[in-house]
Formats: structure tokens, sequence, C-alpha cells
């Protein structure tokens, strides 16, 4: 994505456009004639502009461009742009190549692919979907490797997903300590 005027990007309806101006990257998106609430509070327009966003630099703004323009940024674009580098991760992750090719391998509900492409697909959706996504993964691991030959892929997926959810968890904190100025965590 380019400069002001030279690209735009379609993605589930929401059509956005990167402008630079001043050495800031906002990305506005055209909402008007969306069916959908042009407001991030919306789980539709959330999951609508975090897909649309989800391969790009970091901004320094948000713009909502309806009927009237809404700009989010600051703190709780900061927020979303965390939550937006943990999906990220578990998309990298999930690139992760199965320890071997067999049937077996294929079929496993550990390999890297099929673990963490559910939880990258979880934060495009939001905090919640984000945690549930993780939540599903954790339950499938406490049911430990299907078989003693999995032990090594299923320790490094144990590994990985303990990262993610420990981003998660600071993400989480630190959503806490700007909106509500509350103190403290869970480590």
């Amino acid at each position: 994505m380019g400069k002001k005027g030279q690209s735009q990007k379609k993605d589930d309806s929401c059509l956005v456009e990167m402008r630079e101006s001043h050495g800031r990257l906002s990305a506005v998106f055209d909402c008007k004639g969306c069916a959908r609430e042009s407001d991030l509070s919306s789980d539709v327009c959330w999951r609508g502009v975090t897909r649309a966003i989800a391969d790009s630099p970091s901004l320094d703004s948000i713009v909502l461009a309806g009927h009237v323009e809404t700009e989010y940024a600051g703190a709780g674009l900061e927020a979303m742009e965390r939550l937006r580098r943990i999906g990220a991760a578990a998309r990298r992750l999930s690139a992760r190549p199965a320890p071997s090719d067999s049937k077996p391998c294929s079929e496993c509900p550990f390999t890297p692919s099929r673990l963490f492409s559910e939880c990258s697909a979880g934060f495009s959706g939001g905090v919640g979907t984000g945690q549930a996504a993780l939540g599903r993964a954790s339950a499938a691991m406490m049911k430990g490797p299907p078989s003693p030959s999995c032990q090594s892929c299923f320790n490094s997926s144990e590994k990985d997903l303990a990262y993610l959810w420990k981003e998660y968890r600071s993400a989480c904190d630190e959503i806490l300590r700007e909106a509500y100025g509350i103190v403290g965590g869970s480590e």
C-alpha cells in the first residue's frame, strides 16, 4: 500500500486507502454506504478493519470516514496494534512446517498450521475472540501428544502457545491500565 491516492484494498467490504502526510501514516476507511455500523465498538466493523490492516505497517491513526469522520489514535490504536501483532505472530507460527509429511502429522490437531492459524484468525475478531481462540488451542493441548513420536512437535507448539498467552495477557493489562487506570497485572 502506498501514499495518498496510490492504492486501495478491498477486504470484507472495507475499502481502505493508506495516506501519508507529514510523516504520519493513516488508514482511511470509506464507510459511506456501508451497511454495517462504522464504529470500532461494533464487532463487524472491528473485524472488517482489522482484516483490512492485518498486513499493514504500523499506523499512526485509523479514520472511519462515513457521514462523520472518526479518528482512532493514541492509546486505543496502540492496543489495537498490539492485538494485531499477536495475530501476526500466530500467523507466522502457523507457517512453521510440520515435522513430517506423514499422514499422522498432516491430520494431527497440534501441527503448527492448524493450531496457530485458528489463533491468528481469532485475533482479527478482537479481544474476546482472540482469547477464545487461545482458550480452544490450550484446551486441545491439555489432552497431551497423540503419540510418543509427537512429543517434540507438541513441546514446540506448547512453548509457542505459552508465548502467545503471555503477549495477550500483557496487552490486556496495558488496555486495563490505559482505559481504567488499573495498576498491577496477572503475573
